[in-house]
This record gives structure tokens, sequence and C-alpha cells, in this order.
């Protein structure tokens, strides 16, 4: 008989949560049974609340108790505005910021013709039902910077086009991000700064030329992972999320101004010398790959001011690096 069969399960289990490894979940069910009376028989009992009174929102997609979200029901937030995300998680993200005040539709995906997801697969004939019965005038396209979320937004702004406003999120939101990574502060440049989709003629030609036709047969999926690089990213991403920290990105081409000399950095120092850093104007040196992530430290205290509880994950290039082992950057 193995002892530690349960324990063994529960751990497996764990590691198929976002986030969580098998070395991770071994230390969080560890943590857990060490705190059974404080963490882990509170935690077994609000999880089988949880899963008997968890539910959908019938009208949004949103996740709650009961059959209509608060969100759904409380009548200030029926001010016209709908916001389009793509799942739960986003919309989430979205109410963190604390600045958008009008409903939510959840999508439950986007379009992706190699996956075999259509309109129908996703909650757009509900999105489009809703804009008569609940008289909105604006709907704000908030999915992804993704391929898949820009073919969707496509796709929803041609169904809408001439009922609505249509806007979407503008600066803040890097290409190829999603809104669960970003802080709250660049959500909310991005919803005040939002512009009217599909308004620039250029950015629409260019859209109608990468449109994905839904109808095709989609092509075998390959089998893979996420890089390690990325997967160890994420878990500390994670981590220090969990912890209360939002994680911050920045330029990967910096000023000399945040690279060196905010950080005290003198101009003696070897790090601005051409055999370690890449200058993109060798000349005058204004411009530089950035050699760390601090200064986008330096640009959110600047923004958001103190207390500043950000993490900044990304790649950083040094020229040392490519003579020593062949590689022009790393990530910090």
């Amino acid at each position: 008989m193995n002892s530690t069969r349960d324990i063994d399960a529960l751990i497996e289990m764990m590691a198929k949560l976002p986030g969580l490894g098998p070395r991770s979940a071994r230390r969080a069910v560890l943590h857990l049974i060490r705190k059974r009376e404080l963490l882990l028989m509170p935690l077994a009992d609000q999880m089988q609340r949880v899963a008997a009174t968890a539910r959908e929102c019938a009208n949004c997609g949103n996740v709650g108790t009961t059959e209509l979200c608060d969100i759904c029901t409380a009548e200030k937030r029926a001010n016209g505005q709908i916001c389009v995300v793509e799942d739960v998680a986003d919309l989430w993200a979205m109410e963190r910021s604390q600045v958008f005040k009008g409903r939510y539709h959840v999508l439950g995906g986007t379009l992706s013709a190699l996956d075999q997801i259509g309109p129908e697969q996703l909650r757009i004939p509900k999105l489009i039902d809703r804009i008569d019965a609940e008289e909105i005038t604006e709907v704000i396209l908030a999915v992804g910077a993704t391929v898949d979320g820009q073919t969707t937004a496509h796709y929803i702004a041609d169904q809408l086009e001439g009922r609505v406003r249509l806007t979407s999120l503008a600066q803040g939101v890097p290409i190829g991000g999603e809104l669960d990574y970003l802080d709250d502060g660049t959500i909310t440049a991005a919803l005040n700064a939002r512009k009217a989709a599909l308004a620039d003629a250029a950015l629409d030609e260019r859209l109608k030329a990468e449109w994905l036709d839904v109808t095709l047969p989609s092509r075998p999926r390959r089998q893979g992972t996420l890089h390690p690089v990325s997967q160890v990213m994420d878990e500390l991403a994670e981590i220090f999320a969990d912890l209360g920290f939002a994680v911050a990105t920045g330029p990967e081409i910096e000023d000399d101004w945040h690279n060196f000399t905010a950080l005290n950095i003198p101009e003696s120092h070897p790090a601005r010398a051409m055999q370690d850093t890449f200058f993109i104007d060798p000349v005058e040196r204004h411009l530089v790959l950035r050699t760390h992530t601090s200064p986008v430290q330096v640009r959110s205290l600047l923004d958001r001011g103190v207390p500043l509880y950000v993490v900044a994950p990304g790649r950083v290039f040094r020229t040392d690096e490519l003579m020593k082992d062949g590689i022009d950057h790393l990530d910090q």
C-alpha cells in the first residue's frame, strides 16, 4: 500500500494549474500540510463551496455564484458601454484598474482557424443581441494584441459596423500582450486613450490583408510546449503577482538618461563603453539597447510614484555576452 498515494495525487493535480509545475506544486502541497488547520482545511472547505456554487453569468459570461453577476445587475453600470474581453481573467484585470464603469462581455476565447473555433463557438451572437436589448452606444474591443485577438476584433467590428460606436484600447498595450499580465496603470492609460476602431484606413487595409477564413479546414496542430525560459518567466510573474506586485514592461531601445544617468552610473563606468553595450547611434550615443530592466522601474516610478511594487522581466542586451558564448541578449 502506498502511504503517500493521496498526497501524490494532490501534487499531480496542483501541477496542472497555471503557473505551477511539479516542483512548485510539491512545495505548495507541503506548505498546506504543515498549515493544516490554518490553510489546508479552510481551503478545502472553500473549494467545495465554490465547486458547488460557481457558475457563468447568463448575460455576460463573468464568473459568480448567481445567474446574473453583480456587474450586470448594477443599474449604475448600464451607461451604454460594453467592454469586450477574451476571458474572465481579462475582465478581472479591467475591474482591478477601477477605471471602466460600464458592463462587460466575455467572448470565451478568440477566432482560430487552426483550432476550428468560429463565431458560433464564442459568445459573439449573444453580444450582437445585447446591443439592442441594453441600448448599447459604444463597444470597446479590449481583446489581446495577438493575431487571433485582432482577427476577432476585426470580425466583431464588421458585424457591428454602423450600429454602435466602436473603439479599442490604444497606447500602452504591447504587441502580443495579454490584459491579465498588464499592470493597473497600463490598463488605465490604454482605456483612457482608446481610439476609434478601424478609423485609420491604412490599418483597415492591413487587417483585411491578414484576415483568416475560419471556414477553411484546419491544419494538424503541432504538439509542443513553451520554452523553458518562458515558463520560468511566467512562473516568476505569477509568484510576484500573488505577493501584490504588478508586472511592468518598457522599451528595449532606451535613451542614455533612463539606462545610465537616472541610475547614477557615471560617464566613466565600463558599461558605457562600446565593447560592452550596443549603441544605436554610436556617435551621439543617445540611444542604446537596454543593458538591464532597471529603466522600466525608473519609468514606473516617474509615472506612478511611491510606494511602487513592480517586477520588470524582459530581455537585456550586452556585447560582452556575444563575445563570451555567442548570444547577444539574456532574460532578466
